[in-house]
């Protein structure tokens, strides 16, 4: 009766949570066995056990002793009494296998060319050459370099990577660069004032009471501002720019004068533009607004 009944015991266990295996490491002892670590996962947690003979790749957990000496009598009987300089050769020629198919996949990433372009024209082209000049026995050679498509979309990622993480390391040790945010940043909140100073005038002109006096005084005020933040910011006092000139008093810095100019260049392009738009005069039409003022247009 009992073997119809579920155990408890062996029904709790069942439901714990397996341990996923631990990460393997490669020894180099395991060379002997002709075996090196996949090029591209030496510094991940998990490296690749890869065949320096046939180029397999077994799982990191087939990294052991016992299951890379069954591949090697399994796959390569002849080789088992090879000494370990046999394979050391064996390691450095791979090595400049990889090597030839990243200068390869470089060329290709750096002229934008698909990468299907390796294993359809360059290695062909690279075998008729070889071929040509060298004859057949160089031409196996060649064929040995990695050059499929997938091998080639994963090196060039692996390049790419490799450059932003080169970069931002570069670019975090490197007072230049932080100089030349400072300067950027600078010119930001230059215009970012500007369009704030901007974005007050704008809300003036609008809602259900404003009249065409109304717009006009505030143009007419504001054009002469202008003038006067001119003058101001020649002067490196950015007062009118309350964003700017916080951001200078925070970070205790001043602004280059080509940035000035840059400040000034564009508020004087804004009065040359507000001129064009803005060019009528409304002084004749002042008894409009205020009959009693006096002033009439003359007939």
């Amino acid at each position: 009766m009992k073997r119809y009944l579920t155990n408890p015991t062996t029904s709790k266990d069942s439901q714990k949570k397996i341990k996923p295996p631990a990460n393997r490491k490669y020894d180099a002892a395991y060379l002997q066995l002709g075996f090196i670590v996949k090029p591209g996962t030496e510094n991940i947690d998990n490296p690749i056990p890869q065949c320096v003979v046939c180029s397999e790749t077994l799982s990191n957990q087939s990294m052991k002793p016992s299951l890379l000496k069954q591949h090697q009598t399994t796959k390569h009987p002849d080789l088992v009494d090879k000494p370990i300089k046999f394979f050391e050769r064996k390691s450095e020629l791979y090595k400049k296998l990889v090597k030839a198919s990243y200068l390869a996949n470089y060329r290709i990433a750096k002229e934008g060319k698909p990468h299907t372009i390796s294993e359809t024209l360059l290695l062909p082209v690279a075998k008729d050459m070889v071929e040509a000049v060298l004859g057949e026995k160089a031409v196996k050679e060649i064929e040995k370099i990695p050059l499929a498509n997938d091998t080639v979309k994963r090196r060039i990622v692996e390049m790419s990577s490799s450059i932003e993480e080169q970069l931002l390391l570069q670019l975090r040790e490197c007072n230049y660069f932080a100089l030349q945010v400072d300067e950027s940043t600078d010119k930001k909140y230059g215009a970012a004032s500007c369009i704030h100073t901007l974005n007050i005038l704008n809300m003036g002109l609008q809602g259900p009471s404003t009249t065409v006096f109304t717009t006009n005084d505030k143009i007419s005020s504001f054009k002469k501002k202008l003038v006067l933040f001119c003058s101001q910011a020649q002067d490196k006092d950015f007062s009118a720019f309350p964003t700017l000139a916080s951001f200078l008093k925070e970070n205790d810095i001043s602004l280059k004068p080509e940035v000035t100019d840059d400040i000034t260049s564009h508020m004087e392009a804004l009065q040359t533009s507000f001129d064009n738009y803005f060019h009528q005069d409304f002084s004749k039409y002042e008894w409009i607004r205020n009959p009693f003022s006096g002033k009439f247009p003359s007939h």
